[in-house]
């Protein structure tokens, strides 16, 4: 995938149909690969809906995902620039493990700002949850009618022994995007 403003080559999308799990070995060995290799890696995986009506894009940011946001929302502004897409609405949900939501929520708020990133803090919605079982839960009681759901991975996930585990989690969505971004953001 070209770079951005004439930047080399950095990114790789690895695709996996959701009904053919058994392709996700084959795109686990590609991750691991392209973290190797210091690419930003995208694993999209896709269903027969293939992005419905091209009209919502439902961006997850988790504490331990956060350092993808800048990456997650930048490929949603830049299906939005489709035309296919132009209508689309980008939402992000600030998920916290923490009772301390709001808190997360203008964190985040600091990364968007400083970050320069191009979201209105009217569509970001701070979730609070106790398990993982609890996210799974609001991911698909809030977004099983997305177009497009992007969740974030870390490199630890991507080289662990759960990644097929997580490449399958969250099964009431429909197309969903896995984003690893190389470039790291700061947070205190």
């Amino acid at each position: 995938m070209p770079g951005i403003s004439g930047l080399p080559n950095n990114s790789i999308l690895l695709e996996f149909d959701k009904n053919h799990p058994e392709e996700i070995d084959e795109v686990r060995l590609g991750a691991q690969l392209a973290v190797a290799s210091l690419f930003n890696v995208l694993i999209l995986r896709s269903t027969k809906y293939r992005f419905g009506y091209r009209s919502s894009i439902h961006v997850w940011v988790t504490d331990d995902n956060i350092s993808n946001v800048s990456m997650m929302l930048l490929l949603g502004y830049i299906l939005v620039g489709h035309p296919e897409w132009k209508r689309a609405k980008i939402r992000l949900f600030a998920c916290s493990g923490s009772w301390e939501a709001e808190l997360d929520a203008n964190r985040l708020s600091t990364v968007i700002k400083e970050g320069r990133l191009p979201i209105s803090m009217q569509n970001v919605t701070s979730v609070p949850y106790e398990s993982e079982e609890g996210l799974e839960q609001e991911v698909a009681h809030r977004s099983a009618q997305a177009d497009l759901v992007i969740f974030g991975l870390t490199a630890e996930d991507i080289n662990s022994d759960r990644l097929s585990d997580l490449l399958q989690r969250f099964q009431d969505v429909n197309d969903v995007l896995f984003v690893h971004s190389i470039e790291q953001i700061a947070i205190d």
